[in-house]
């Protein structure tokens, strides 16, 4: 995809947005289906996101009409559209996890608050110490 880019025309944002949104609708459509649906597996959603970014290359290289903010949306709505197709008709089995328990202690909390404390106060700092 990289031998693409070198015939991109516009502005730097325009080239990193237009490269980026590729990806970008297949993988917001991984996390609606992740929470929407229950009945989305792994290997259905993988392989929407497969279809979904391919879809998007096709898109950039044979379709130029289509301008590039649409694929975003059209990846999205090909990735859910696959992955439910794929996982409501390859069944597999469902197991049973480890229950997942969040736990966010007092010293998490502090640790966390010194970060921020230090990184904003790092930032203030840091055009006096350039100068």
């Amino acid at each position: 995809m990289l031998f693409f880019a070198g015939n991109i025309e516009g502005t730097v944002i325009e080239v990193i947005n237009k490269i980026s949104s590729v990806f970008y609708g297949p993988i917001l459509a991984a996390f609606i289906l992740a929470i929407l649906t229950k009945r989305t597996h792994a290997l259905g959603a993988n392989i929407g996101i497969v279809v979904g970014v391919l879809f998007n290359i096709y898109l950039w290289l044979y379709v130029p009409q289509i301008f590039w903010f649409w694929w975003n949306a059209l990846g999205c709505l090909v990735t859910i559209v696959v992955a439910l197709a794929v996982s409501y008709t390859v069944k597999r089995e469902v197991n049973e996890g480890l229950e997942v328990v969040y736990y966010l202690g007092k010293k998490e909390v502090a640790i966390l608050l010194a970060y921020f404390v230090a990184i904003v106060l790092f930032s203030i700092s840091l055009p006096n110490i350039l100068n």
